[in-house]
């Protein structure tokens, strides 16, 4: 409840008609319907929760098992980088013919900052070259930490990757055979866990504070591993990285036109005055730099962000990170000092901008 209080601070005094309910994703049956309608007895609107992305999964299951639940009692929160994803949503739902649920999304540009002492530029010898989360077991982030096992530089780094092949909604056989293969070959190592004793209390909120400072404190530079590798309206991925490599995924993503998903995994990075490479959708630094942030050329080859090729891109960024644990810790060290200035740019024009919000209905109470 407290991110929709964030949002609308002046819905405390209302609380008694509000509920929020964050169980979707773990409740796929008709239990729902009943919870919803009993959580409906007692109060006013319901909140449905869903960070970070919107999903056509996610979509089609809400719409049928709420089509009964009157108009005005329901609302959607959702949070995303795009302005246009209630436009997209709404004529989504026009497409299929089902009444859409008013849609409250926040920003995730301007997230809200929770309690947290400023972060310092460490300086010293590091545990680790690199740091980089892996929560959900996306596509492209399994590619990506194939590519670092290739070039064996997967204990050079704070790495976590969210795969238990033994959780139910996790199936190996649903990926491409070569992820599948590497999957299997080291299924004794999986999950790796950096944060969190398990994968089921692992946190995808979008507040941003200072617990994960340890981490970035005692590693030189971020892999940030997006949401979404792919943007732009294509439907069909390379055929030579396999038949629907992009979609598979615990969450099939709702793919938006021309999104560039920057959300929590970047600006834990700029809070944290880490220098960072985006393993996301291409022109993703170009989009940071239209905010005001400054990137990491020339200590840091940035050419990837321009590669419109995926596979190209993701081997521009394997080679970098490469590169860059080659050097020794003097050298980083040197790097670091070189580009203070930008680190503390980014931090102070992330700190200072104010929490952003896009109402797309404000909820009447």
């Amino acid at each position: 409840m407290n991110n929709i209080y964030n949002i609308y601070p002046n819905l405390k005094k209302h609380g008694h008609k509000i509920a929020l309910y964050d169980d979707f994703l773990n409740r796929l049956n008709p239990q729902l319907t009943e919870d919803l309608n009993t959580l409906l007895e007692d109060h006013q609107y319901v909140f449905l929760l869903r960070d970070e992305i919107l999903s056509v999964d996610y979509i089609q299951i809400l719409h049928n098992l709420t089509k009964d639940i009157p108009p005005g009692r329901l609302f959607l929160f959702a949070a995303s980088l795009n302005p246009k994803v209630a436009d997209y949503y709404y004529e989504y739902c026009e497409e299929l013919g089902v009444r859409a649920i008013p849609l409250i999304l926040s920003s995730l540009i301007d997230m809200p900052v929770g309690q947290h002492t400023q972060p310092k530029i460490s300086t010293g010898v590091r545990k680790k070259k690199f740091l980089c989360f892996n929560r959900v077991p996306r596509v492209h982030r399994i590619m990506l930490l194939k590519g670092l096992h290739e070039r064996n530089l997967v204990d050079q780094g704070f790495v976590s990757f969210g795969f238990d092949p033994l959780t139910p909604d996790i199936v190996i056989d649903s990926f491409p055979p070569s992820i599948k293969d590497f999957l299997n070959e080291h299924k004794d190592k999986w999950p790796l866990l950096l944060d969190y004793d398990d994968i089921v209390s692992v946190s995808h909120t979008s507040m941003i504070d200072s617990s994960l400072y340890p981490l970035f404190e005692n590693s030189y530079f971020s892999v940030v591993s997006e949401t979404y590798f792919f943007n732009g309206t294509e439907q069909d991925p390379p055929h030579h990285w396999e038949n629907n490599w992009q979609y598979v995924s615990v969450l099939a993503p709702f793919i938006f036109k021309d999104d560039i998903s920057i959300t929590e995994k970047t600006f834990r990075a700029i809070f944290h005055k880490h220098p960072f490479i985006i393993a996301g959708a291409p022109h993703s630094l170009a989009k940071i730099r239209e905010w005001g942030y400054q990137t990491f050329s020339p200590w840091i080859d940035e050419s990837y962000d321009a590669c419109e090729d995926h596979e190209a891109r993701l081997e521009i960024i394997l080679e970098e990170i490469n590169r860059l644990c080659s050097l020794s810790d003097q050298e980083l060290n040197k790097m670091i000092n070189e580009m203070a200035d930008v680190l503390e740019h980014n931090y102070r024009l992330y700190i200072n901008k104010p929490y952003n919000r896009q109402i797309t209905q404000e909820p009447v109470l």
